[in-house]
C-alpha cells in the first residue's frame, strides 16, 4: 500500500494550532452565512461508462463537528458541508449513486442516508446544510467505524468513497489506523479545513494512516468542491476539467495525488 497522496508547498508556513484533542465544547457561534455549493463542470470521459459507475458509488460524508470547528478561526461558515453539497450535485448529474451523512465530535451520529442523489436529492441537501452545532471533542476512529458499518449494507459491487472533512486537530492512534484499514476496499480521503489550523507535525501523522489522499484546504468553497470532485472523477473513471486561475490552490504536503494501491 502506497502512502497517502498529498502536496508540498515549501513556501507556506503553517502556524501552530492550539492544544490537540482537548475535547472542549465551545459555545455555539453567532449564525454565519453558510458557504454555498459549487456547480462543478461535467466530467470528461465515456458518458455511458461514467453513468454505470456513478450508480455504484456510495459516498460517506464524515463531517467534523467538534468544538474547534466552531472557534473564531474554525469553519463557522460550514465550508465542509458545502463541499459535500457540491459533490452530491456532481453525483446527480453524472448518473446517480447514494450518500450517507455522519456528524462526529465526541461520538458520531448517522444524520442521514443512504440517500439516492437523484430521487432523494432535496432531503439529502437539507441534511448536508444542517449544522448540528458543537459536538464536543474528537473521535475520528468511531466515525470511521460507523462508516464501515454503513458501507457493509451496500451492494457487493459498490464503489465506496469515504470523505473525512476535519480540521485535523486530533491525535493519531492505533485505533484510528485499524478503523481506517478495515474500511478497505473503500477509499478514504481526508480534507483538512481550515488547512492552516493543522500543525505540520500532526499533518504528517495523518498522512501515515492507510488513506488514499490527504489535502489541506483554504476556507474556500471552490477549492474544496474541486478537491472532492477530482477524487470522485477518478473513482468513476472520468476527469474533472481544471478551471485555471479560478480555483485557489490546495495546500498539501508532498507532490500530486497518487494512488493508494
Amino acid at each position: 500500500m502506497s502512502p497517502a497522496r498529498h502536496l508540498v508547498d515549501g513556501a507556506v508556513t503553517f502556524p501552530a494550532a492550539g492544544p490537540v484533542g482537548t475535547g472542549a465544547t465551545l459555545p455555539r457561534p453567532d449564525p454565519c452565512q453558510p458557504a454555498r455549493p459549487v456547480q462543478l463542470p461535467a466530467l470528461q470521459g465515456d458518458a455511458r461508462e461514467l453513468r454505470e459507475r456513478a450508480r455504484k458509488v456510495v459516498a460517506v460524508a464524515l463531517l467534523d463537528c467538534s468544538g474547534s470547528e466552531y472557534a473564531a478561526d474554525g469553519d463557522r461558515q460550514m465550508f465542509r458541508m458545502a463541499a459535500m453539497r457540491s459533490l452530491a450535485r456532481l453525483m446527480r448529474r453524472t448518473g446517480g449513486g447514494a450518500m450517507h451523512v455522519v456528524h462526529w465530535g465526541t461520538r458520531p451520529v448517522h444524520a442521514h442516508g443512504p440517500a439516492d442523489v437523484t430521487s432523494a436529492f432535496k432531503p439529502l441537501d437539507q441534511a448536508l446544510l444542517h449544522d448540528p452545532g458543537p459536538m464536543g471533542g474528537n473521535d475520528f476512529a468511531a466515525a470511521a467505524e460507523l462508516a464501515r458499518r454503513l458501507l457493509a449494507d451496500a451492494r457487493e459491487d459498490a464503489i465506496g468513497l469515504v470523505f473525512g472533512v476535519t480540521d485535523g486537530l486530533e491525535p493519531i492512534t492505533d485505533r484510528m489506523r485499524e478503523a481506517v484499514d478495515t474500511l478497505l476496499p473503500a477509499r478514504v480521503h481526508m480534507l483538512m479545513v481550515p488547512g492552516d489550523n493543522c500543525p505540520d507535525a500532526l499533518a504528517q501523522q495523518w498522512t501515515a494512516l492507510p488513506i488514499a489522499t490527504f489535502t489541506r484546504l483554504p476556507s474556500d468553497n471552490r477549492a474544496m468542491a474541486h478537491a472532492v470532485g477530482a477524487v470522485y472523477a477518478e473513482a468513476v473513471g472520468g476527469r474533472l476539467p481544471v478551471q485555471t486561475g479560478r480555483v485557489p490552490a490546495a495546500r498539501t504536503l508532498h507532490g500530486l495525488l497518487s494512488a493508494r494501491r
